[in-house]
Order: C-alpha cells, then sequence, then structure tokens
C-alpha cells in the first residue's frame, strides 16, 4: 500500500486511515529542515504505519530533522528504529 495506489481517488471516498495518511503526506513532501508531528501513528492501522515510518525514515535520511509526540507511548515498529526521548514535568525523564 502506497499514496500511489490511491491517486486516482477523490477524497471523500478515503477511509479514515486513508484520510491522515494523505494528511501527513503533505506535511512530509515539503522541503524544510524540521518536521514535528503530534501522534501521527494514531488512527493508522499497521498497514498505513509502515506506510508513514517508511516514508519519515526515507526524509530523514535526505537530512530532513523528523520528530512525533505520542502520549499513548512508542509503537513498537517506530520503537525499533527511532531515538526516543521522554520528557516528564518539563525535564528529559528517559533517553
Amino acid at each position: 500500500m502506497s499514496l500511489f495506489d490511491i491517486r486516482n481517488r477523490k477524497a471523500g471516498s478515503l477511509s479514515s486511515g486513508e484520510k491522515k495518511l494523505l494528511r501527513l503526506a503533505t506535511y512530509l513532501a515539503l522541503e524544510t529542515e524540521m518536521l514535528l508531528f503530534d501522534a501521527p501513528l494514531e488512527g493508522l492501522d499497521s498497514k498505513f504505519r509502515g506506510v508513514f515510518i517508511r516514508e519519515a525514515e526515507k526524509k530523514s535520511r535526505q537530512g530532513c530533522a523528523v520528530m512525533a509526540a505520542s502520549v499513548s507511548g512508542c509503537p513498537d515498529e517506530l520503537a525499533r528504529r527511532a531515538r526516543k526521548l521522554i520528557i516528564k514535568d518539563a525535564s528529559v525523564a528517559e533517553e
């Protein structure tokens, strides 16, 4: 599954996961030095999580700092690939 697979569909016909992935992809397409996502994986099934993670990793390899905040923890598929920083009470609690 990729965004290429849904390129000819109208946004109104997309599932909620596909819509969220499309929104996230618009930010990943930006030419910028840093991206900060707030809970990007919430509401995505494992298939779409994988798509987002692969694209975020690609963006990171291109030199963009990609950061994601989450209050529900770090999913396994992301924890294996990312540097984790836990902030609690305005201080770094764990790195």
